[in-house]
This record gives structure tokens, sequence and C-alpha cells, in this order.
């Protein structure tokens, strides 16, 4: 349990003490703003909860507030509560015994979730029919961010990449195929269909004969014989995987629509919905002859799963794969699943897809699988649209809008392989770096590109900003690591950086292997985390035990003058970084709670700017005395230790120099 949540509880019990009929409101205990340096009287951090019961208890705020101090007696961890107008409760952190608690070594044990679950996220999910753009890679970022908050929080997690493989969009490139003829020698798959994808579109109005042929090759494709389109997706699928297993995504189970449909999944949830009376077949209407569910009082609220002709729609085939998911249908040969059922289902999927993803929600709901329905859950997100900048980049015409939609079928969109190479060729040009390490540069700056704007908002793409190095980037956090790693390898030159000087104390990370990269989590390939890895400051009252304390440097804890001194005489910097330092797993349990992987970016910008200030003021190497040398020594390992656990729940390549 994290100090705010700690806190929060207590601010609870005093509530229900205080006033016992009192109808609790909600509570949030959050960072007060300061700057380093100066004083502040919200102290640490705040709680306006007093404020919100003003008006229940038609008091003042002010007096509301010091009632509830002092009900809340003496909080662990906390030197002291004060009162503040116009009815801020504020708590001042117990600096000397919280640095002693983040040098001592900690277990990821107590930040566990209390009820493992067994989830399954839905994420990718690519048309395989060309290249894979910026849009289709913040979905993949997004979820498998997701997946490993979740598995670092103790959750088994199941991570799928669902194929629609018998989609118009194949149907369509087959068409381009037999138009335009084989692709080029040498050129790639994905990005010559890319291309021809978006010629073959104007054709259909000048060769109806195009549109024929297309609805022949669906239907050879819903009986597995046409073998050009095997080919297409066999090709299609292996591109993209490529793709993003240069970002370090990869996949516990691809599904295959054909699947679906061909084992009969969809026959079975269909005589099912019928049996329950929870689909009608309308005599006239808009809706004549096929089967809908009604979700209200007029036609256009209902949804269609069956057309007229037969055909299952897509929303169909995404409720029989929901209960496949949760493991309510039958099974699909040749699959090995985690865990026969799931308790959560995660689908990152953009805001356009909503309604059809409310309707499989609640259409489970009717078929008497409430809970199922309760943990269905939809991680929705803004779609990435072009700047004008970038779609001028992109040599495409401008019409003096702000943004732009990219558009499969226009051929309009920035491709994820040129982006690669266009900031790892950027990185090289600027500043000479060796390509293995721009490499890993451009993967970080790509990923935390499309991970720091909230999910729920639209990324304006520009590559400006994708090229940035200064800021709120992905170098900059990557340098903030580097930098660390300098501090340490000239304070134990013999132990050759971060890596082997952690893998000597407590936190054990494994040193680099490939000449200044760290491995880039080859863990994430076969999707269980390394067990026992990671380091989790816990800042809670159970750790504060005199015999969990073993920290690096024992003489911290003897309770000598020189030592007491150095904890009692923290510097704003210091207690700054040590104030974010226990942040981190409150941050990762909101990341986790909110299905928002932005919050971690947050926190890891906040901890590399804190990271900047010590840096600036409190030389390590060049500290005043030997016990300050090793004090600091120690808050900058275990700075490293937290940005680097940070950086890999991000997917971001942790950099021993760049």
């Amino acid at each position: 349990m994290h100090l705010l949540i700690q806190i929060q509880n207590q601010i609870k019990q005093a509530i229900t003490k205080t006033w016992p009929d009192l109808l609790i409101p909600i509570i949030e205990v959050t960072p007060a703003p300061n700057s380093v340096g100066q004083q502040n009287n919200f102290g640490d951090y705040s709680c306006a909860v007093a404020l919100n019961l003003a008006k229940q208890l038609r008091a003042n705020p002010l007096e509301i507030a010091e009632q509830l101090k002092n009900a809340l007696g003496q909080v662990e961890l906390i030197a002291d509560t004060t009162v503040t107008a116009p009815g801020f409760i504020n708590f001042h952190l117990d600096y000397p015994t919280v640095a002693q608690i983040i040098l001592a070594p900690a277990t990821r044990n107590s930040q566990l979730a209390t009820r493992p679950r067994n989830i399954v996220i839905e994420h990718t999910s690519i048309n395989p029919n060309k290249a894979a753009h910026v849009g289709h890679l913040r979905n993949a970022c997004l979820g498998d961010s997701l997946a490993r908050v979740l598995r670092t929080l103790g959750h088994q997690v199941e991570v799928q990449n669902y194929i629609d493989d018998l989609g118009l969009q194949v149907a369509d490139s087959v068409v381009a195929y037999e138009t335009f003829g084989k692709l080029p020698e040498g050129v790639a798959w994905d990005k010559w269909f890319w291309e021809v994808y978006a010629k073959i579109q104007p054709k259909y109005e000048s060769q109806p004969e195009l549109i024929e042929r297309r609805e022949a090759i669906l239907k050879e494709m819903e009986q597995g014989q046409n073998q050009t389109a095997k080919r297409i997706v066999k090709e299609m699928v292996s591109a993209h995987l490529t793709t993003l297993k240069r970002f370090g995504i990869a996949y516990d189970n691809l599904v295959y629509e054909h699947d679906i449909v061909g084992h009969h999944l969809w026959d079975n949830v269909f005589t099912e919905l019928k049996n329950k009376r929870l689909i009608v077949q309308p005599k006239s209407g808009k809706h004549k002859g096929a089967w809908i569910v009604k979700f209200g009082t007029t036609e256009d609220e209902d949804k269609v799963l069956v057309r007229s002709n037969s055909v299952p729609t897509y929303v169909a085939k995404d409720l029989a794969y929901a209960l496949w998911k949760f493991g309510l249908t039958s099974t699909l040969p040749g699959y090995t699943r985690k865990f026969s059922q799931a308790d959560e289902v995660v689908n990152v999927i953009d805001n356009r897809q909503a309604y059809p993803q409310a309707v499989i929600k609640q259409t489970l709901s009717k078929l008497g699988y409430q809970s199922q329905a309760d943990n269905y859950l939809h991680l929705s997100y803004g779609v990435v649209k072009l700047s004008e900048r970038a779609m001028q980049t992109l040599g495409e015409t401008t019409t003096g809008k702000t943004t732009y939609s990219m558009s499969g079928r226009a051929g309009i969109g920035v491709i994820v392989d040129d982006l690669f190479t266009t900031v790892m060729e950027a990185q090289i040009k600027a500043h000479q770096t060796e390509p293995q390490i721009a490499e890993q540069i451009a993967v970080g700056s790509i990923r935390y590109y499309m991970l720091k704007t909230r999910p729920e908002r639209e990324i304006i793409f520009d590559f400006d900003e994708a090229l940035k190095t200064d800021g709120n980037t992905g170098i900059y956090l990557q340098y903030a690591y580097a930098r660390a790693n300098n501090i340490l390898a000239k304070v134990a030159p013999s132990l050759d950086g971060l890596g082997t000087l952690l893998t000597l104390g407590e936190l054990n990370i494994v040193p680099p292997t490939n000449g200044g990269v760290t491995p880039r989590h080859p863990e994430l390939l076969s999707p269980e985390l390394v067990e026992g890895s990671g380091f989790i400051p816990s800042v809670i009252p159970s750790a504060i035990k005199e015999s969990t304390l073993s920290p690096r440097h024992p003489e911290f804890i003897s309770g000598s003058n020189t030592n007491k001194a150095i904890f009692d005489n923290l510097n704003p910097q210091e207690k700054n970084l040590i104030k974010v330092l226990t942040e981190f797993d409150f941050n990762l349990s909101l990341s986790a709670d909110e299905l928002d992987p932005s919050k971690l970016c947050d926190y890891a910008y906040q901890l590399a700017n804190a990271f900047a200030k010590f840096y600036e003021t409190s030389p390590v190497v060049g500290a005043n005395t030997e016990a300050q040398k090793e004090f600091r020594t120690g808050l900058v390992t275990v700075y490293a230790k937290v940005l680097s656990e940070v950086l890999s729940l991000l997917g971001i390549p942790q950099l021993d120099r760049i």
C-alpha cells in the first residue's frame, strides 16, 4: 500500500470516528504544488476533503480540517500535519526515516495485486493488407505497455492480436495484385501493397467488373479457397510482426478470423441468442430479413448481427470472439491459452468503435454473463492525425486545415518503418551516434511519443515533434538514465559502471552485455517477467522494522552522529528526489487502474526532472564528506533502478551511454 493510500484510509477512519452518520466523499491525497528549495506551506501532500465536507456539515472548512487533523493523530512516515486556508490538510514527510527506507532493499511482493487476475489484452489487430502506420503503432504501444504494467503487478496476462484475414481490405488487395501484377524484385510486400491498395480504389468506379471480382474473392476467402489471399495475409502478418518486434512488442496468440468462422464459434453463439430470444428478424423496415439485437425504441438504435443475406457482421464475430476470450464457448483447435477462463478482457480499440464495443458488452449482459460484461473493458483511444506540416513533408495536398486524417484507401499516412528510419538517421547525422545505439534511441523516442498523450486524446502527428531530443521526450529519459550510470561509474570505476555496481548490491540488475546497450528485456518475447526482477520502493508502515532495514550502507542506520546528520540535513533537491522515488508504486497502480500508460510517462518525466535538479546541486564524486558521498551514491543507485523499471514498463531501452 502506498503512503498516499494509507493517508486516505486514515482520513476516512477519522471522518467515520468524528461524524459516524456522514456520507463520506471521495478522498484524494495528492502531491502538493511546490517549488524545490522554497518554503512550502502545503507540505509534501495535501487533501481538500474538508472543503467537500463543508456543505454537508454546514460548517467552516478550516474548522473541519482542524478537527480531522486532531482525529488523525500521528500518521506514520509523516513528521507533521498542518492546516492552511481555506481548509487544506497538509502532510510533511519524515524525510530522515523515508530516506533510510528507500536505501533499504525491497521486493516486489508488497506491490503485487492482492487478488491476481487472468487478463486478456487484445491489441494491434492491423488489417493484413498493407504496411503498419503510426495509428496502428499507437494501439500496439498502449496495449503492450498496459500488459507490462499488469504483469508487474502480479496478474496473469495473455496478449492477443486479432487478424481479420476474411475482411474486405484483404479482398481489395487480391484485386490489386491481380490488376497490377506481381510486386517488383526487392520491394517489401507491405510497402508495395500500401501503394497498390490505394491505386485500386478509384478503379472500382471505372471498372465495375472489379467489384464483382471482389465479391467472388470474398466468398472464396470464406471457403478457404483463395490461395493468393492466404499468401498476402501470411506476408502481411510477418511484416507487421517484424516491424513491431523492433519496438519490443510481441504476442501470446495470433487469433485468425477464419478460425472463428471455420470452427463455428459464431454458429454456436447464434443458436444461443435465438434460443434465449435475444435477437429478432424483422419482417419489414430497414432491417427486414436481418437478425438484430434491439437496443432502443428506434431502428437506428438496433444492431445488426446477421445481414439479410445471412452473412454475419464483424460485431457478430467479435461477440463470439469475446465469449471465447472468457472461456464461455467451445475451444479453438491449435491455440494454446495461458488460462482457460479470463477474469477480465481489455480491448485496445480506437474511439470510433465505442458503439460496437458497447453492443458486445450489453449483449453479454443479456446472455446472462453479467460478471463478464462488467469486466469487458474498452481501452478507447483517440486516433492519430497528421499536422499540416506532416502532410507537406509527405508531399500531400493541404487545404488550410490544422489536422488531416490518415487514410489507407487514399495512401495517406506515416509508415512505421519509414518513421523509425527517419528518427534513427537523424540521430546519427546530428550526433554521429553509433547505429546500434541510434536504433535504441529511435525505439525510445517513438514509443514515448505514442504513449505520453492521454489515451482519450488524439495525437496530431508532426515530424518535428517526433524528432525532438529535448524536453518531454524519450531520449531525455534515456539521457537521464545514462547520466546516473556515468555518475556511478565515476564513483566506482573499477566496478565498470551501473550494471556491475547494482549487481554487487541488493538490487540485482543484470549488467549490460552488448557493448553498452542494456538488453531490451528478452522476457517480453515470452511474456512472463523474469521472477524476482525489479525493485519498487515500498514506503509503507509495515516496512519500518529494524530487522528489515539492511541497506547497501548499513552504517546509515547505525545511529552515529555523523550519519544522523546526513539524514537530518537533507537539501531540498535530495528531499524532492526522495519524495518522487516513493511515488513510483502509486503511479504504477494508477496506470493499471485507469488503463493509462501516460500516467507512467508523466511520472518518468517528473522523476528525471527531480534527478536533474539533484544533479545540479548535489555532487556525488565531489561530496563534502565520505558519508555524504556514500549516501548520494545509494540515492543515485535507487533512482537508476526505479527509472530503469519505469522505462521497461514503457518499452523504452535503457542505455548506459549515449
